[in-house]
């Protein structure tokens, strides 16, 4: 019986962060042996900042971006031998098929898309980019032919729209041609609080990174808001973020200690961050580890991207040319 394949991705948009790893790469690393993993650097929606001056990022430093992302990706979890590893942008088929897709859709739609309403809700001049986001994930999907998507909550609508333009194709074709996605919620995906108490992003400057060195994480984590609880009364672990952060970290029975402490007052802010300190660097040492070791070796790098490339260009060219007949341009 044929593995079922399932697509996900991530925007090389900067150094990988805690909020990154408990809200979507953990998760994709578990994927992994649920089926036929698809997993891409997902580097032309990280495109979008173009249209934004003072945000864009330089040549070099998409480039860092990009091979930062593969080898975090790598060192957390996603294997090479277990999954088809590509850089979105080394296949020209998507950007031809995003193109076909977006002249199927209404602007109405469009005007619904989380990324659209995000920045619209900002006052942001919207870019082209962000507004189309929905008809690249589409391409992305369509084209790899993927029958599983995980995504959260507010992207399921994305997928729905992908199933759409499937059953579109399929009724112009009188055939099956495409594969009809299904969503797979991450119900249990994790929202990350940032230093600050807010979400954890990097716009926001909050975020605790995995693999930085050691004297930016301790500083990074002795810099965390905390409230003005005195010494020696109960810490409300609920609220407190080194324990949020703990708890995701330690096993279950050690921070059950931790919390029993905090509800009776014998811990105190500072010796809570100086536990964190040391299990965080504990939790991702292994990680940082081989991250340290390959985050260099551009040709092993590159030896990753290669290693499925003629077969996912054979796969993306018979997708395309699926939709090209149908619409009579092949």
């Amino acid at each position: 019986m044929n593995k079922k394949r399932i697509l996900t991705g991530l925007q090389p948009t900067g150094a990988l962060h805690m909020g990154n790893y408990f809200g979507a790469l953990r998760q994709m690393t578990d994927a992994q042996d649920e089926g036929e993993m698809y997993f891409f650097i997902a580097d032309l929606h990280a495109l979008t900042d173009i249209s934004n001056e003072q945000a864009q990022h330089s040549a070099t430093e998409r480039k860092e971006n990009s091979q930062h992302l593969l080898a975090a990706s790598i060192a957390l979890g996603i294997d090479p031998k277990k999954s088809i590893v590509y850089r979105q942008s080394d296949f020209p088929q998507i950007a031809e098929l995003m193109w076909i897709i977006s002249c199927m859709l209404k602007h109405n739609f469009l005007t619904t898309g989380h990324a659209y309403k995000d920045a619209a809700q900002e006052k942001q001049d919207v870019g082209l980019g962000v507004f189309l986001y929905p008809a690249l994930m589409a391409a992305d999907i369509l084209i790899a032919d993927a029958q599983v998507v995980p995504v959260g909550q507010d992207q399921a609508q994305h997928v729905e729209l992908t199933r759409e333009i499937a059953r579109k194709f399929n009724h112009i074709a009188h055939e099956d041609y495409f594969t009809e996605p299904q969503e797979q919620i991450q119900k249990e995906v994790a929202i990350i609080p940032g230093l600050d108490g807010e979400k954890m992003s990097k716009s926001k400057g909050n975020t605790l990174p995995i693999f930085a060195d050691e004297e930016t994480i301790r500083k990074r984590i002795m810099s965390i808001v905390t409230d003005s609880t005195p010494q020696g009364q109960p810490i409300n672990t609920e609220t407190c973020l080194p324990c949020i952060y703990l708890e995701k970290i330690m096993p279950r029975e050690e921070y059950g200690t931790i919390a029993n402490r905090c509800s009776k007052g014998d811990s105190t802010y500072k010796e809570l961050k100086e536990v964190l300190v040391e299990q965080y660097l504990t939790y991702f040492k292994d990680a940082r580890e081989k991250y340290e070791k390959i985050s260099k070796d551009t040709r092993y790098l590159e030896k990753v991207l290669e290693r499925n490339r003629k077969k996912v260009s054979t796969l993306f060219t018979k997708q395309l040319t699926k939709v090209k007949q149908v619409l009579g341009i092949v």
